[in-house]
């Protein structure tokens, strides 16, 4: 019980410590404790207690390698846990609603999906459907529609995952939200990767994306410096939730200096950032209303 608590630790150390005793021990106890323990990781993902939805990600997460977890059952769980009905608080609703995304990106970043098409699908709908409901939570369903894109190597499921993620991105990048921002660059990070060890998915990423989003105002690049002026509105707009950065930041920054699809910055770009970001970027954005943003920007890559 104390592994449980644990795992909404804000300590990190704790949160894996205790992930890594309850995996063991059900291991030890497979069918003694396996549908109990997915009930109570379940159940976790939407606590708002501490650090609860990180912990009990990272568990379930280490709970999918085990042998007989299927991921139907752990939708069916989820379901039946998780009904949102008009009789819920706004409180117990958000959390349904987090539960429900941290159950999917546990099963993107798990790779529990990564080979079977109908349920790779069914987690594309899962989050589309999150993404279409709360206009608060489509930053961060954002991120995990992409954090699914990047998980995807066949054919047919990028095609029919660009088929469905096509809406939205129709309209031109100088009129899209901050979240369709986020989409469209991380998308060509995705499409442009230079990982030689995903050559080959790349090429498909390629074929499929010229198949379905050729025409789109997008499909060259999502941002170029001829529009970027175009965008003010949208990042100051972006900025209001200070200090809470939005995603849109991170993925401007991976579209300036190329990162990877984790957005992680190639050792050999440092210098460069540190530059463009010194001497460019300070002097634009130290008398504007971004200034705050852009010095915790500094903050975090530097």
């Amino acid at each position: 019980m104390q592994c449980f608590w644990d795992l909404a630790s804000n300590d990190a150390a704790k949160r894996v410590s205790a992930s890594v005793h309850i995996v063991e021990f059900v291991a030890k106890n497979l069918d003694a404790e396996r549908d109990y323990t997915l009930k109570r990781l379940v159940k976790g993902l939407g606590s708002s207690r501490d650090s609860a939805r990180q912990g009990f990600a990272t568990c379930l997460c280490e709970f999918l390698q085990l042998p007989g977890v299927e991921v139907a059952h752990i939708l069916d769980v989820l379901d039946s846990t998780t009904q949102v009905t008009g009789s819920l608080k706004g409180a117990e609703e958000r959390d349904f609603l987090f539960s429900k995304l941290f159950c999917c990106i546990a099963l993107i970043r798990s790779g529990a999906v990564k080979n079977d098409k109908t349920q790779q699908l069914d987690i594309l709908d899962r989050l589309l459907v999150l993404h279409e409901g709360k206009g608060w939570m489509r930053e961060v369903v954002t991120d995990a529609l992409l954090q699914f894109s990047a998980s995807l190597t066949d054919a047919e499921v990028i095609h029919a995952t660009l088929v469905k993620l096509k809406p939205l991105l129709l309209l031109p990048v100088a009129e899209m939200a901050a979240w369709q921002i986020c989409l469209a660059i991380g998308l060509q990070n995705i499409r442009y990767s230079n990982d030689k060890a995903r050559s080959t998915i790349t090429t498909v990423w390629q074929s499929q994306w010229k198949k379905e989003m050729s025409e789109l105002p997008v499909s060259v690049s999502p941002v170029t410096m001829n529009i970027i002026d175009k965008l003010t509105d949208t990042l100051l707009a972006s900025t209001t939730g200070y200090p809470k950065i939005h995603k849109v930041w991170e993925y401007l920054i991976s579209f300036i200096v190329p990162m990877d699809i984790n957005r992680e910055l190639i050792a050999s770009r440092y210098h460069l950032l540190h530059v463009y970001l010194l001497f460019h970027v300070i002097i634009m954005f130290c008398f504007s209303e971004c200034r705050v943003v852009w010095w915790d920007m500094l903050n975090i890559y530097i």
